[in-house]
């Protein structure tokens, strides 16, 4: 249980996109969503980059989900026992 919540807020924080796009005026502190939302636009489309970034972008929630996965599982079967 305590595994899901740590992921699940993990990847809350890590895919905000409003707050860092509001508050942060400097691009070197841009957070990775935003960044990425700057590749894609109404007239031009870099999808090489967009897609390289997406990929680096899923690195850390997967090797968090990896890393807890146990607990994890645990957790989702431990609803599930009848009795």
């Amino acid at each position: 249980m305590t595994g899901a919540f740590c992921l699940i807020s993990f990847l809350g924080q890590w895919n905000s996109f409003l707050p860092p796009q509001i508050y942060l005026s400097r691009s070197d502190l841009l957070t990775l969503p935003v960044v990425l939302n700057q590749y894609v636009g109404l007239y031009t489309n870099q999808y090489g980059v967009f897609l390289a970034g997406t990929l680096i972008a899923i690195i850390p929630p997967a090797v968090l989900f990896f890393a807890l996965q146990r607990e994890f599982i645990s957790g989702l079967t431990s609803g599930a026992v009848k009795g």
